[in-house]
Formats: structure tokens, C-alpha cells, sequence
């Protein structure tokens, strides 16, 4: 990936959660691009894009992550939900972005290790993490994250 190449990004979510990793996602727009959003919600979905301009909507997670532009997921989902979508995310090559990510059960191990499997990145940020901008830029073909946190408080 060449380093003027911006990461693109696909939420899964279109209530609360989803729309601040927009509003996020669009101050770190030098790096960052999101490309799709998903939601069983149609209106709610439909909402979020066009407010944030984001070009591609799906009803279904699922045939989100069969696009190949995208290589990060962040999930706003309900919690109950996170490890199913995590792991369904790194079998599809995704990096992942987890708020409130479910404890370490057997759901959560699984997620990791699928994660892990894949090659990829599962980053869980706690609910203090949420007001903090968090910037990811790939850098080179290595695909490292630089990750720079500015807390406000």
C-alpha cells in the first residue's frame, strides 16, 4: 500500500456508537476513508451514510466483508454480537476495531483466535478510549498501525 493511501474503512452499526466512529473517522480523514456501513436497520443505515457521505450500504454485515477494498471493520454493534462479527471479520482478512469488547470467554478467545489466524489485527478499545481520536495510518506493504492517541480528559 503506498503511504499516501488512505485506510478503508467499513462500520458495522448506524446508531450512537457507529455514528461517533464516523465523526471519528472523518477528523482522521488524511488516513482514513469509510467506504461502507452496515445495518439490519434500513433507515437507520441509509441515515448515517448519506450524513457522513459514505458511499456503499448493507443490510447484512455479512456481504459487507465480501468487499475487497476494505481492510478494516469497526464494530458499534450490540455487545452480544462483537465476538460473531469479529470473527466473521478475520476470516474475511479484515483488521478489526472492537469497542467494549465482550470478556474473556469462550466467545472472545475465539475472536482472537481468529484473528490471530488471519494475520490480522483486533484492537478492543474500553469505553474510556471512546472520547480519545484514534488514528490509524498503514504504513508500507508491512502493514504496521501506527496508532496515536490524543486524550481529552
Amino acid at each position: 500500500m503506498p503511504n499516501n493511501e488512505k485506510v478503508k474503512v467499513g462500520i458495522i452499526g448506524s446508531q450512537f456508537q457507529a455514528d461517533i466512529h464516523a465523526a471519528s473517522m472523518k477528523m482522521a480523514s488524511e488516513w482514513l476513508e469509510v467506504v461502507a456501513v452496515s445495518s439490519p436497520t434500513p433507515g437507520n443505515v441509509a441515515a448515517l451514510a448519506k450524513r457522513y457521505g459514505i458511499p456503499r450500504v448493507f443490510t447484512d454485515y455479512r456481504e459487507m466483508l465480501k468487499e475487497r477494498d476494505i481492510e478494516m471493520i469497526t464494530i458499534a454493534a450490540p455487545n452480544q454480537l462483537h465476538a460473531e462479527m469479529t470473527v466473521a471479520a478475520a476470516r474475511a482478512g479484515k483488521h478489526v476495531v472492537c469497542e467494549k469488547a465482550p470478556g474473556y470467554d469462550s466467545g472472545r478467545m475465539r475472536a482472537d483466535d481468529s484473528c490471530r489466524q488471519a494475520g490480522r489485527r483486533a484492537v478492543a478499545l474500553c469505553r474510556r478510549a471512546l472520547f480519545h481520536s484514534e488514528i490509524f495510518k498503514g504504513q508500507g506493504d508491512g502493514r504496521r498501525w501506527r496508532i496515536r492517541q490524543d486524550p481529552f480528559g
